[in-house]
């Protein structure tokens, strides 16, 4: 991960906390001054320009609102990419981030039933069969939260 120099972002950037928004403290690269800074990245997450380089706009984020370095995975609680509100932002192992997520959790037997399960530390965990998608989502949701209670949303 590339490091990110701090003064240089806080003088490029204001964070707006309440909104998740980097506003730009100069016109810059098309950018007014005043304008948020921020534009998509193809995997749904904002990116801003510091120097020569495009960085992960909640990376940036953490640097200038803890004035330190974020740590090697920030997770976005409520699962919304662009949701760069700082509360919305916490520290997390690489497996919290990834529990963060969530998946259709159930996958379609030969009998038509559909199988819930969960991966825990590695090993997959059979819920149990249901007549409906919805039914093995549900309980998919449900097991997700009781193993990970802390990083489900």
């Amino acid at each position: 991960m590339r490091t990110i120099d701090i003064t240089e972002v806080r003088r490029l950037y204001t964070y707006e906390p309440d909104t998740g928004e980097l506003i730009c403290n100069t016109a810059r690269n098309q950018m007014p001054k005043g304008s948020n800074a921020c534009v998509n990245h193809q995997r749904g997450y904002l990116m801003v320009r510091v120097g020569k380089h495009y960085m992960l706009a909640h990376r940036v984020i953490w640097a200038i609102h803890y004035g330190e370095q974020p740590p090697a995975e920030i997770d976005h609680k409520n699962r919304d990419k662009k949701d760069n509100r700082i509360d919305n932002l916490r520290a997390a192992t690489a497996v919290e981030n990834k529990q963060n997520s969530v998946g259709k959790g159930y996958s379609v037997l030969r009998s038509g039933r559909y199988e819930a399960a969960v991966k825990l530390n590695g090993k997959r965990i059979s819920i149990g069969t249901y007549d409906t998608p919805e039914e093995a989502h549900a309980a998919y949701i449900n097991k997700k939260k009781e193993l990970h209670s802390s990083f489900i949303e």
